[in-house]
């Protein structure tokens, strides 16, 4: 079976004239040029190129496979290298998954100003609070908030969610007082997404951790929403700080929310990160929007 290595080493010594510059060309020595045409020639069943120590002579099936063959080698070399320099300019669709309540509050302004940015960049964004399948949605990045689950993704973190427990001051003032996890048993919880939250919490003084189950009265997927029923008063909520930043406009109003157990941290700590498949091959418009992101981000902190 002939090789296509073989074949190019032959169509460049057919564009050297010897095998003396061929060898030179490609940094190789002069009787393995001599050997790999041999060994196309065995391949093909016919002499290509007569030669000794003073002649060098193309035979006519030699001048047919060349002049057939290296057009379409240039033409496949073109296509190869337009092909890999498409993957280093900026330019054509990039599709994007986020958390509702993270691109609403907080990456909707910078999508538009990447798009403003580059224009020649068709941007997908889907917002949902489900976890996409990046393979089979056909999604380029997806942000997520973790500790991720273990799989063949690729993650960057951006930036760092601190979560904290809330209270409306209302409530707080009505109930018994909480100054250590334990309290919080016979107190009411706000769930979000999860029926069964666990909430752990860590003594930054002595590194103690405890677990606390609690009665849920309300679970929902929406945090706005949990934000307006704890300032109602239906209960306690484990939140991001930045979710409480956002829904200032809720909170004008009402009683003030309030974080508590302040001398503790929730665990697991929790970071944002962008992830995707395969870095090796990452797109331009990916690679450019991730920096992106990481800018944006580094201006909050």
């Amino acid at each position: 079976m002939w090789s296509y290595d073989d074949l190019v080493i032959f169509l460049r010594v057919m564009q050297e004239g010897n095998f003396a510059n061929t060898a030179k060309k490609l940094n190789v020595p002069a009787s393995t040029i001599s050997r790999r045409i041999t060994k196309l020639e065995c391949a093909l069943k016919t002499k290509l190129i007569k030669r000794n120590t003073r002649k060098f002579q193309v035979t006519n099936s030699g001048m047919t496979l060349f002049g057939q063959c290296m057009p379409l080698i240039e033409s496949l070399e073109r296509t190869l290298n337009a092909t890999s320099a498409s993957s280093d300019v900026i330019g054509g669709k990039l599709t994007i998954t986020a958390p509702i309540f993270l691109a609403q509050e907080l990456l909707s302004e910078w999508f538009i100003e990447f798009q403003l940015a580059h224009p020649q960049v068709e941007l997908n964004v889907y917002t949902d609070n489900r976890m996409r399948d990046l393979f089979t949605e056909e999604v380029d990045l997806a942000i997520r908030i973790g500790p991720l689950e273990d799989s063949n993704l690729i993650a960057q973190r951006l930036w760092d969610i601190k979560i904290m427990v809330y209270a409306s001051q209302a409530y707080l003032d009505s109930h018994h007082p909480i100054e250590n996890p334990g309290d919080l048993y016979g107190h009411a919880a706000l769930f979000f997404r999860s029926k069964n939250e666990q909430w752990v919490f860590q003594d930054k003084e002595t590194e103690d951790v405890k677990s606390i189950k609690l009665e849920s009265r309300l679970h929902i997927n929406d945090i706005r929403t949990v934000v307006k029923a704890m300032q109602a008063g239906l209960g306690l909520a484990c939140l991001p700080q930045f979710a409480i930043d956002k829904c200032a406009s809720i909170l004008e109003q009402g009683s003030p929310v309030v974080p508590i157990l302040q001398n503790y941290t929730v665990l697991p700590e929790r970071s944002l990160h962008v992830v995707y498949q395969d870095g090796k091959y990452l797109s331009k418009n990916a690679k450019v929007f991730i920096e992106f992101l990481r800018k944006k981000f580094n201006e909050l902190t």
